[in-house]
């Protein structure tokens, strides 16, 4: 790291802290303070955009909360990739016989629904395949984010023909800063060379050590890691990929795997700062809330589905994309005092009631029960005011991220 960087990260540190961090998660202490109110984005009006809103339909707004996962790489007969835009092209009634089922159907219901990302999913994807995806999606009215997962090492979706394939995370944090440059230049261009719109990435969690993280951890070092993540965000700025900084409000200290049980940590100043500092220099970049109990305010609720937990960051930081971790994850179904776990549609009404605005969903997760989700959404904005007026602004404000 450089001596300016450096001195540019403890002068920002000092600033943020001197704040306070009770700004930024308050109050710890208060659980039962009125978290209904939805802090307005200051975002301007962009022309359009209202129109827009208005011509869609409520399945269709509700739609565009939906982040639907897809395994590209099973798109393919002898070997061959299919042709994806032909699929979106034709009825679900003359897809190719020999595609996997599963992938097909997902293409039908994007093809259908239009929702706000396709996550993609899969082994050995090449460049070719992700460009006919995003040439599929081109052809929707509201064209889906194309969202990925692309830390490097063992969390790396894309490394087929056309992408590098990244050391992990850790090894990444400890090259060089040219060399770091580099090689995350190198790889965003990539990217966006394929149409690839938005990482699930970097991770900023700080642990010297992590059973669950392992090698997805950069450093013990706050500094470190904020001086890594601003450099890779400030790239992907360059390249117009949206990064998704995880996971808040931080699990390096997590003891448990969340997407197998519940776990819970303690949140700290240092937690509280680093977010501020990434988000003060890239105020419209996302963050992805993940579903851990946090000790010294809410243990007992997962961070995803907390109104308490996410208006905090929502109400600092309107211009930021709010995006849930995986909601099938079994630590999002956590309830206090059962072995019982919430039902994935009752997670996805909760965790848009808390502010997410973009819901992430594993490969498990099908066309059915996607279809749940979208019909426990729809009657709960019939049913509850409060809860529609949370779904029109999120819905508003991705829909102004895309216009943009």
């Amino acid at each position: 790291m450089s001596k300016s960087t450096l001195f540019t990260i403890i002068i920002l540190s000092i600033c943020a802290f001197l704040l306070g961090y009770n700004y930024f998660f308050q109050p710890f202490a208060d659980t039962t303070a009125n978290t209904n109110t939805v802090q307005p984005s200051a975002s301007p009006q962009i022309s359009g955009v209202a129109a827009q809103l208005q011509s869609l339909s409520l399945d269709q707004k509700l739609a565009l909360l939906l982040a639907v996962p897809i395994d590209i790489s099973k798109l393919n007969v002898g070997g061959e990739a299919i042709p994806i835009v032909q699929v979106f092209a034709t009825d679900s009634g003359t897809l190719t016989a020999n595609m996997a089922t599963d992938s097909a159907s997902t293409q039908d219901w994007i093809k259908q629904h239009q929702p706000g990302a396709v996550t993609i999913f899969g082994d050995d994807i090449g460049q070719s395949q992700v460009r006919q995806l995003r040439q599929s999606l081109e052809q929707l009215s509201i064209r889906p984010w194309l969202a990925v997962d692309h830390e490097g090492g063992s969390v790396q979706r894309l490394k087929g023909n056309g992408f590098s394939t990244l050391p992990s995370w850790r090894e990444l944090c400890s090259l060089d800063e040219t060399t770091f440059e580099t090689t995350m230049a190198s790889s965003s261009a990539e990217l966006a060379s394929a149409g690839i719109d938005m990482v699930l990435g970097p991770v900023v969690d700080v642990a010297s050590q992590s059973g669950v993280l392992r090698s997805r951890i950069c450093s013990n070092s706050y500094e470190t890691v904020t001086a890594r993540t601003l450099q890779v965000m400030k790239i992907f700025e360059k390249d117009k990929i949206i990064p998704v900084i995880k996971h808040f409000p931080g699990i390096g200290q997590a003891k448990k795997d969340l997407h197998f049980s519940f776990d819970r940590v303690t949140v700290s100043s240092a937690d509280a700062v680093q977010y501020r500092l990434l988000l003060e220099q890239f105020p419209q970049a996302g963050v992805m809330i993940t579903h851990i109990g946090v000790l010294n305010q809410f243990p007992d609720l997962p961070c995803s589905l907390s109104q308490s937990c996410v208006q905090q960051l929502a109400q600092l930081f309107p211009e930021s994309l709010i995006v849930s971790d995986a909601l099938d994850m079994k630590s999002a179904g956590y309830q206090k005092g059962t072995v019982e776990l919430l039902q994935l549609p009752e997670r996805a009404v909760a965790a848009v009631r808390a502010g997410n605005q973009l819901l992430l969903f594993s490969a498990a997760v099908s066309t059915e029960q996607l279809d749940e989700v979208l019909a426990a959404l729809h009657q709960q904005y019939l049913s509850d005011t409060t809860f529609a007026t949370v779904v029109d602004r999120a819905v508003k404000q991705i829909l102004e991220r895309k216009m943009k």
